[in-house]
């Protein structure tokens, strides 16, 4: 097998308790042609110090405050010399075998573009939520088709993924990967998972709550937790990724429906005196894409302009049901924090 250089690209926003087990895997690979590269995101918690004493071989860049997964990973990417790029979040670690399973997927893969690892929960047990899957309005949801590769480990050719444009760098996190993934499909490339290269991923280990603690919050009974930001952020870039990637004629029927889901989720929180999540979260979203619109429009011209596939062949691979529902009907109203 040939044995191109892999960059590994591990971003890090105050996560010093998870960075040994996630380096200590990644220096245990079978796999020897890697670089890693830490890009900190203003950590307050020695991060930087730890691990410029502890693993003298990880390049260490620091942006000084927290400019956001996006910003952080291009940071990265821009510095790396690998053929092939794996983001890796930091909350992970990683089966010895898991970066030479990627490479022999993606030299001999013919028509992938991208490629997903295989999620188990932190401690080994299996994921409950598949990572992957996305239904017609953008929302990630159960499916047996892999949709995207998820942002914790994605693994993507580093000239396609410049050639994409990067992480959109204005979705300061949050559906960043989906948004990815489906301009990769855009080109005519299909997504994929490799059922070989293991990934034990705590889940919002350093940004909060996220789909891979909805076992325990389904089966204990416990009120699921997220933060308003998180949805705020999550409302915000799943509108722009619609918004740049639908052909008009999809767009002009997908979007009513997205914002008809919305007016109900706002209703809802009317009728439960939860006008702050209105405000916070659906409110904000919407005058953020208004002020943001004219940008949008430059992006979605690019990606329409370089697609090669139309939509017909994006929408085979979604799901039809709406995942907000399913969410609803499995864990419930969240609970918003700060």
């Amino acid at each position: 097998m040939d044995s191109p250089l892999v960059s590994i690209i591990v971003v890090n926003w105050n996560g010093k308790r998870y960075l040994k087990k996630c380096f200590d895997s990644l220096f245990d690979q079978t796999y020897s042609n890697i670089e890693i590269i830490m890009v900190d995101n203003g950590s307050t918690d020695d991060s930087v110090h730890f691990v410029r004493d502890s693993y003298p071989h990880v390049k260490v860049i620091e942006n000084g405050e927290n400019r956001g997964y996006t910003v952080a990973n291009n940071i990265g990417a821009a510095e790396a010399s690998g053929k092939y790029l794996l983001f890796l979040n930091n909350d992970t670690r990683v089966d010895s075998g898991c970066v030479a399973a990627l490479v022999e997927a993606i030299v001999s893969g013919q028509g992938v573009g991208c490629w997903a690892c295989t999620q188990l929960s932190y401690d080994g047990s299996p994921e409950v939520i598949p990572e992957g899957g996305m239904d017609f309005l953008g929302y990630p949801t159960k499916s047996q088709r892999t949709f995207y590769a998820s942002g914790a480990c994605l693994f993507i050719d580093r000239h396609l993924f410049f050639d994409l444009g990067s992480f959109d760098e204005a979705m300061f996190s949050y559906v960043e990967d989906c948004d990815l993934c489906w301009r990769v499909r855009l080109r005519g490339y299909d997504v994929a998972c490799v059922s070989e290269a293991l990934v034990y991923h705590a889940g919002g280990g350093t940004s909060g709550r996220g789909a891979t603690q909805l076992k325990s919050y389904a089966e204990s009974g416990k009120q699921f937790v997220t933060s308003l930001r998180r949805r705020y952020l999550a409302e915000q870039n799943t509108i722009r990724m619609l918004l740049k990637n639908y052909s008009l004629p999809i767009l002009a029927l997908v979007l009513p429906i997205y914002l008809a889901v919305n007016a109900a989720e706002i209703i809802f929180f009317c009728l439960t005196s939860n006008k702050r999540v209105i405000r916070e979260v659906y409110l904000k979203a919407y005058r953020w894409n208004l002020e943001n619109l004219s940008e949008t429009i430059k992006l979605r011209k690019k990606i329409q302009a370089s697609r090669k596939v139309n939509d017909l062949e994006i929408l085979k691979n979604v799901t039809f049901h709406v995942g907000k529902l399913r969410a609803l009907r499995e864990i419930g109203v969240p609970k918003f924090v700060e």
